[in-house]
């Protein structure tokens, strides 16, 4: 995947626009236009939680893996996509809305994902496919610390 643009940890290809909101102290975000789809993107905020990785799908190209939470609806001549990233803790770090499905799958295949580790490896969105069956991922509370959250965020 050839990059135009990179913000954060998001690869864009065939973006138009990338607007960085004004700092906040609650939160910061960037949005991108893919032809008629917009990308949101949380690039900072005070609203941190740990993800329950049991309830992560995972997807991986050439050896690199990424856990995520994948939540679309279509409704009211909108379709809205949520990726919640394992490796973020931000409350919904990765929106996009478009019209309809066509341009919601161009948008998803004109991202790909960098990965911490390995800045060469880009994972493409569209590999994160498994739409979950709850809207939102599970995260990890203080009186359900389950051994999945223990082992990933160690005791509590």
């Amino acid at each position: 995947m050839l990059c135009l643009a990179i913000v954060a940890n998001l690869c864009f290809y065939g973006v138009t626009t990338i607007t960085f909101d004004p700092p906040s102290t609650i939160m910061t975000s960037a949005t991108a236009q893919i032809d008629r789809a917009t990308v949101r993107l949380v690039l900072s905020s005070d609203n941190f939680v740990d993800y329950d990785p049991a309830s992560m799908a995972r997807a991986c190209m050439s050896g690199r893996c990424i856990s995520y939470h994948r939540w679309c609806s279509d409704g009211a001549g909108a379709v809205k996509c949520t990726f919640t990233l394992g490796d973020s803790h931000y409350v919904e770090p990765l929106t996009i809305s478009a019209p309809d499905q066509a341009a919601m799958t161009e948008a998803i295949r004109a991202v790909g994902l960098i990965e911490a580790k390995h800045p060469a490896a880009i994972i493409p969105l569209a590999l994160l496919d498994q739409q979950a069956t709850d809207e939102y991922a599970a995260i990890c509370r203080s009186r359900t610390y389950t051994p999945t959250c223990r082992a990933a965020y160690g005791p509590q």
